[in-house]
């Protein structure tokens, strides 16, 4: 693991922020010159797919390619992209200490292309033509979906299709993602919707909305314009689109959207195979990438190095990585996984929006990992702050140290 004193770690200022719009960004990562360079070697790359997990001829689709998703698994330039420490870091502090990258995207927008439809996503089964969940939290979970953190491979302007968010979306639903939607590829580029020229690849997202007569409020849209070599982090159930490529230019659009999780989070339970927007491909030789501290569920498939031999480097976040002891940590990662915006450990449990029956889940939670009696209801009524409850779980357990399980 690379162990390092410097983290980029959101700030308190920035979780709340990203809290309460869902997303955060955009941040600095490479500069133009350098990206334009990256991006002048990956190109040839990209068109060689003998590597790719996922490339065989039926990856191929209307207008997605199969194969060239989770790329980060046989190039090397993006496998060091998705584990970079400014993104790493900053993804922990909102997941917890212990992440992996489950899925990476290119997503591009060539001159005259349409612009993406307004969507969300929690558990990706929208698309999955099994219509199984492709993630599934853990059951006491009180949210789903996934970080996504999309990063500009070319300049992002409103003329050029970028990225639109309706700030706090995030925080409800308005799709039913057990509905189905129909795909029809000849319908790409050819919808015209208020206006504006939307798509979803050959989808109609409307397809899924629980109120038929539901529309987005464009009225708060905001537009993410972003210059080449900068990376923006949102939230899956965050309502976002993006504007059409109004072909001004003849440079096209790229994004690259590297996708991460908590360790607790199944990935692909269901499923043996990917089939999207009319490609199907072989989960065979898929696996995820520990992005950050260690997974001690195993219920994940992992690799640790790409097809070429490439080691997947892990952030090791604690003890002491972030500040935080092991047990202060864990308690972050764990109430951010029952749903409250848990920033820092001087936050009170109960003022940030814990409940009675969110008590007993992280008493049982404490117990399965610490130990019987790790955390008592007493302690946790009486000093309820997260660096108090964490100080009773260690005094409690009798280690200060990791977790068990």
């Amino acid at each position: 693991m690379i162990q390092d004193s410097k983290t980029m770690q959101l700030s308190k200022e920035e979780l709340a922020q990203f809290h309460r719009d869902g997303y955060i960004g955009p941040f600095d990562l490479y500069e133009p010159e350098e990206m334009a360079a990256h991006l002048q070697a990956l190109r040839p790359k990209l068109l060689n797919t003998k590597k790719a997990i996922y490339g065989d001829g039926r990856t191929v689709s209307g207008s997605t390619n199969l194969a060239n998703y989770d790329r980060h698994l046989d190039i090397d330039f993006l496998a060091e992209h998705i584990t970079r420490p400014e993104i790493v870091d900053r993804v922990s502090s909102i997941l917890g200490p212990d992440t992996l990258c489950w899925r990476s995207e290119f997503f591009p927008k060539y001159p005259g292309d349409e612009g993406t439809d307004w969507h969300q996503a929690d558990n990706f089964s929208n698309v999955a033509g099994s219509k199984h969940p492709q993630i599934v939290w853990p059951e006491d979970a009180e949210f789903g979906g996934t970080i996504t953190v999309w990063t500009a491979f070319t300049e992002a302007s409103v003329d050029m299709g970028c990225l639109q968010f309706i700030p706090g979306s995030h925080k409800s639903m308005n799709y039913d993602e057990s509905k189905s939607m129909d795909y029809n590829p000849d319908l790409i580029n050819k919808v015209d919707k208020d206006g504006v020229r939307r798509g979803f690849f050959g989808y109609d997202y409307r397809q899924l909305q629980k109120d038929p007569n539901w529309a987005p409020d464009e009225a708060n849209a905001v537009s993410q314009v972003m210059r080449q070599g900068q990376f923006i982090i949102f939230w899956s159930t965050l309502m976002h689109a993006s504007h059409p490529h109004l072909g001004l230019t003849d440079n096209m659009r790229l994004g690259f959207a590297g996708r991460y999780l908590p360790t607790s989070v199944h990935v692909y339970p269901h499923s043996d195979s990917l089939a999207e927007f009319g490609g199907s491909a072989s989960l065979d030789k898929f696996g995820n990438v520990l992005t950050s501290g260690q997974d001690t569920y195993g219920h994940n498939r992992f690799v640790e190095s790409t097809v070429n031999g490439y080691r997947f480097p892990t952030r090791e976040v604690s003890p002491g990585g972030f500040g935080l002891s092991d047990v202060q940590a864990w308690l972050l990662g764990t109430c951010r996984e029952l749903g409250l915006p848990a920033e820092d450990v001087s936050a009170n449990f109960f003022e940030m929006g814990g409940t009675s029956l969110t008590a007993v889940k992280l008493i049982a939670k404490a117990e399965q990992s610490f130990g019987e009696d790790a955390l008592l209801p007493e302690d946790l009524y009486s000093r309820s702050t997260l660096s108090e409850i964490a100080a009773s779980i260690e005094r409690n357990s009798g280690d200060p140290g990791s977790p068990d399980a």
